[in-house]
């Protein structure tokens, strides 16, 4: 867990009888908000009769300057002048794209710092000119582990709503409750920088003046259905989703994944990095390169290495290295314990492919080394002399990453083992020992452990 302090600017809009009037409007707010800010969070606030539930709603959109705004609405009291319901009171808080940027793009992380804080219990007699808010946003798993989001969310309605955000257009998502925690399990599908642009609302009752992209609701009569007819918007139900064209995409296939697991700890750490470019092909790529880590335990040892070969040149963005890298590791574990349980001849077909990896620059080198000696030691023990014939492809032009020390003993152990077998075989058998040590004689001319091999063949062999 991390912790970050920011400091925000801060608005309380609701609805209080002053000298100045009555009616919904901002009656407190910090000196640094701008005008265009304050108009926008006024839009965007929620006013009379507004909300879903008793429980408080929430709301994240972007302002015009750039910065950010986290806003929790509550009901504070009955309604004051007369038209009888619950007063509605919004308290929001103002950040910078910047810190935003720093706890992971997740608004949820604010929105959780201000309950704790309880920033967001009504104050209905503010002074008007409030000091900045001052936050400590905690980046903990804690709220990722609950599973109402789960039943509250269906397999269908989550994959329309990911897509229909992916692909910039605006969505109703009509759900009895648990508004917070499908909200946030469907933003963390998205990638973190494009986040800014998922502006949303949970818990309050859709209206088309807000021009928000996710509205999530309870809709228990057809009235956000009707009214929202004809809008710029499309209204999913959770268990009556709108068909869509059969499409398919790496990256909502892996986040998919990742929801059927319930795993939003995983989620939310590998979404939430600092992508230099979220455009759709860097999102296919890494959903590509997530489900292939995911996915090594049940993908065929060929495939793998086919796949570590289309990845070892290093790419522009230091995000998309790093989720290489880790896919790499997983990879590389998975066949390590692959030819623990494999024999020589079974590891002998992808030798050639590891080889070839292998001499594919840093990365290769650093990825395939561990497999080469696995594989050497694995050969050593059942049949020294093939071992010996295939570290012939690792012998000689050793790459400058491949910790020359350590390989040339991985060699010297090879060869070694060699030299002690190839004096029991019979001397009709020994004509293809004479022909490997003859090639590690090319690449070791004068090597003590080869002259040994020959020493061992120039012997009689044991009766059997």
């Amino acid at each position: 867990m991390s912790e970050f302090k920011i400091t925000c600017e801060q608005a309380i809009f609701t609805s209080i009888r002053t000298a100045m009037g009555e009616g919904y409007r901002i009656i407190a707010s910090s000196k640094g908000l701008r005008p265009d800010e304050k108009q926008t969070i006024t839009r965007n606030s929620p006013s009379h009769d507004a909300l879903c539930s008793d429980t408080p709603a929430f709301a994240f959109y972007s302002l015009p300057s750039g910065r950010l705004c986290a806003a929790c609405s509550c009901f504070a009291g009955a309604e004051h002048t007369g038209r009888g319901g619950q007063r509605v009171y919004t308290h929001s808080a103002v950040f910078s794209a910047k810190s935003f940027e720093e706890f992971g793009y997740n608004p949820f992380h604010v929105l959780r710092a201000m309950q704790r804080d309880r920033v967001t219990e009504p104050k209905l007699n503010p002074q008007p000119i409030l000091e900045e808010l001052p936050l400590i946003v905690r980046t903990d798993e804690a709220g990722l582990r609950g599973e109402a989001w789960r039943s509250a969310l269906s397999d269908a309605s989550r994959r329309f709503v990911l897509q229909g955000l992916l692909g910039e257009r605006a969505m109703i998502l009509n759900l009895t409750m648990d508004w917070f925690e499908a909200a946030e399990a469907l933003i963390l599908g998205i990638p973190g920088p494009l986040r800014p642009r998922i502006s949303f609302c949970a818990g309050s009752k859709f209206s088309a003046g807000r021009n928000l992209r996710l509205h999530l609701l309870r809709d228990s009569t057809p009235t956000t259905r009707n009214r929202s007819a004809g809008q710029r918007v499309e209204y999913v139900d959770r268990d009556l989703v709108p068909k869509a064209p059969e499409t398919h995409s790496a990256w909502a296939s892996w986040v998919n994944g990742l929801w059927e697991r319930g795993d939003l700890a995983a989620l939310s750490r590998r979404t939430s990095r600092a992508f230099k470019d979220a455009s759709l092909e860097t999102r296919e790529r890494a959903g590509r390169w997530y489900g292939a880590t995911d996915g090594a335990s049940q993908t065929e040892t060929g495939k793998l290495l086919s796949m570590m070969g289309e990845t070892l040149e290093p790419r522009s963005d230091r995000t998309e290295n790093e989720i290489i890298a880790e896919m790499h590791l997983a990879v590389q574990q998975v066949l390590l314990d692959r030819f623990q349980n494999m024999t020589w001849p079974q590891i002998a077909l992808f030798w050639p492919a590891l080889v070839q990896v292998w001499r594919r620059g840093e990365a290769g080198c650093r990825f395939a080394q561990p497999l080469v000696v696995a594989a050497l030691r694995r050969a050593s023990r059942e049949n020294p002399m093939a071992a010996a014939e295939a570290a012939v492809a690792v012998g000689r032009d050793i790459p400058p990453h491949a910790q020359a020390k350590d390989h040339q003993s991985l060699l010297d152990d090879t060869l070694r083992r060699l030299a002690e077998w190839a004096g029991q075989i019979p001397d009709d058998q020994r004509q293809p020992i004479r022909g490997v040590a003859q090639q590690w004689r090319v690449i070791r001319p004068g090597c003590e452990l080869v002259g040994r091999i020959f020493d061992a063949l120039r012997q009689v062999a044991p009766c059997g």
